[in-house]
C-alpha cells in the first residue's frame, strides 16, 4: 500500500508527464504547420499557409527543419529518401523528433537536479573536531552555482548557436570584394566591376522578399556587369517562372546580365530555366559567349578590338562542358572570363588539353557558386561539408585554380540544411585591373 508521502510524488508526476505530452502534441503540430507552409505548392495553399508564408514567421520553419532532424533522418533510413511533400510523413517526422528533443530535455533536467540535490541537500551536524575537514554551507553553495552555472551556460550556448544560425545569419548578406589582375586588358576597361549572383534557391527555404531585397543591394553597387552563376531555384518547374521575375530590376537597370545554369536548375528543367530567364532580358551563356566592348556595350556576334569575352560553361553535374563553343571565335590574345556553377570545372582537363587550340584553353578568371562557401564553418575544425571533390580547396573566396583564379561565391539563399553559421550569404564584386 502506497506511503501518504507518496501520493504527492505521484501527482506531481503525473502532471508532469501530462505536460510534457501537452508541449509534445504542439510543437509537433506547429512544426508541421511551418514545413507544411514552406513546401506545399502555391495554387494549394489554405488560408493558414497563405499568412504563415507571407508573414515573418516563414524563417522560424528554418529552425523548425533542423530542429526536425531526427524524424527526418529516420524517415529516409526507413523508406529510403525524404517524402518531405507527404503531411502523413512531416508530422511523424516531426513527432519523432520533438519526442527525441524533449527526451534528452527531461533527462538533462533530471541530471540536474541529482547534481543539484547532491551539492545542496540536507546536511549532517558538524562538530567541533570534524569542522575543519567538512565542507561548511558557503563550500557546498559554491559547488551547486558551479553545477547550475554550467547547465544554464551550456543550454544558453547551445540553443544562442541555433537560433543565430537559422533565424539571423542566413538573412544577413555581406558584400565580398576582390581585384583580380588581368593580362592583356584595354586600359579603358581598367577598372571594370562585375558583381556575382549565385545560389538564390527560390523556394522553401528562401522568400522571394528576400531576394528582392539581395538584388536591390546588388543594383546599389552600380557595376558594368552583373554575372549570375546558377541555382536560381531549390526544387520543382512551378518556381523557375517566378525566380527569373526577380532579375527584372537588374535588367531594367540597362546593366548587362550574363548567366548560366545550377545543377538546380537542371533538376527542374534546364531549357525551361534557360528560356524564362532569356525572356527577362539575361543573356544566357551556357556552353556560349558574348564580348564587353571599350564602351561596357554587349556585342554578340563578333568582338572589337579592345573588348573583354565573357563566356560559360555547362554545370558540371548536370549539363556538359563544351569549351570550343564557350570560346568561339575570341582571340587567343583577348581576356576572358568564364562563368562555371561548380568550381571543380577549373579543374577540368580540358583546360589543360596541349591538343586544343590555345584559344580553346586561356581562362583569366572563372566565377562559380554551388558551395554556398558550406554554410558552416566551425572554429578549429573549418568547414566539415563541401560539396566538391577537391575538400575545402574551392569552399569559398578567392582560390587559384590550376589554370586561373577563381571566385567562389558563399551564394545568397540555403539549400537541404537551411543554416548558415560563420558564413552569410553575400553579394560578390570583383574589380578587374591591369597586370602589371
Amino acid at each position: 500500500m502506497p506511503s501518504p508521502a507518496s501520493k504527492p510524488n505521484s501527482r506531481r508526476w503525473r502532471r508532469q508527464l501530462a505536460l510534457w505530452l501537452a508541449l509534445w502534441v504542439f510543437l509537433t503540430l506547429a512544426g508541421s504547420a511551418l514545413h507544411w507552409s514552406s513546401w506545399i505548392g502555391p495554387s494549394q495553399e489554405p488560408p493558414i499557409v497563405t499568412f504563415l508564408s507571407s508573414s515573418g514567421l516563414k524563417p522560424l520553419s528554418n529552425l523548425s527543419s533542423v530542429l526536425a532532424a531526427p524524424g527526418w533522418i529516420l524517415s529516409t533510413l526507413v523508406l529510403g529518401r525524404l517524402h518531405s511533400s507527404s503531411l502523413l510523413i512531416t508530422l511523424v517526422a516531426h513527432a519523432i523528433a520533438w519526442f527525441t528533443w524533449l527526451s534528452l530535455i527531461a533527462l538533462a533536467v533530471s541530471i540536474w537536479r541529482v547534481l543539484a540535490r547532491r551539492t545542496h541537500g540536507p546536511q549532517p551536524v558538524i562538530t567541533a573536531p570534524d569542522a575543519a575537514a567538512s565542507p561548511g554551507p558557503a563550500s557546498l553553495s559554491r559547488r551547486r552555482l558551479l553545477v547550475d552555472a554550467a547547465f544554464v551556460t551550456g543550454a544558453f550556448s547551445s540553443s544562442s548557436a541555433l537560433g543565430y544560425a537559422t533565424l539571423v545569419e542566413p538573412f544577413a548578406i555581406s558584400i565580398a570584394r576582390y581585384r583580380v589582375p588581368i593580362r592583356g586588358l584595354d586600359p579603358r576597361l581598367d577598372g571594370l566591376r562585375i558583381v556575382q549572383i549565385g545560389d538564390t534557391h527560390l523556394g522553401p527555404r528562401v522568400r522571394a522578399e528576400f531576394i528582392e531585397t539581395t538584388l536591390a543591394q546588388a543594383l546599389a553597387l552600380k557595376p558594368d556587369v552583373f554575372a549570375l552563376v546558377g541555382d536560381y531555384i531549390h526544387a520543382g518547374r512551378r518556381q523557375i517562372e517566378p525566380a527569373a521575375q526577380l532579375f527584372r530590376p537588374l535588367i531594367a537597370s540597362g546593366i548587362p546580365v550574363v548567366a548560366v545554369l545550377g545543377n538546380h536548375d537542371w533538376y527542374a528543367s534546364g531549357p525551361e530555366s534557360t528560356a524564362e530567364l532569356r525572356a527577362v532580358g539575361v543573356n544566357m551563356i551556357d556552353n556560349d559567349r558574348l564580348f564587353l566592348d571599350p564602351d561596357r556595350r554587349v556585342l554578340i556576334d563578333a568582338p572589337v578590338p579592345g573588348a573583354i569575352a565573357l563566356c560559360g560553361v555547362g554545370d558540371l553535374w548536370t549539363d556538359h562542358i563544351d569549351v570550343q563553343s564557350a570560346f568561339r571565335d575570341v582571340p587567343s590574345d583577348m581576356p576572358r572570363v568564364l562563368l562555371a556553377h561548380h568550381p571543380d570545372t577549373a579543374e577540368q582537363n580540358v583546360f589543360r588539353d596541349e591538343a586544343l587550340a590555345a584559344a580553346s584553353r586561356r581562362v583569366d578568371l572563372m566565377l562559380s557558386g554551388h558551395t554556398h562557401g558550406g554554410q558552416v564553418r566551425l572554429p578549429i575544425l573549418g568547414t566539415p561539408i563541401v560539396p566538391s571533390d577537391f575538400g575545402q580547396r574551392y569552399a569559398h573566396g578567392l582560390v587559384q585554380g590550376p589554370v586561373c583564379p577563381v571566385v567562389i561565391t558563399a551564394g545568397i539563399g540555403v539549400s537541404l540544411i537551411p543554416v548558415r553559421f560563420r558564413v552569410p550569404p553575400e553579394i560578390v564584386e570583383i574589380t578587374l585591373v591591369r597586370s602589371a
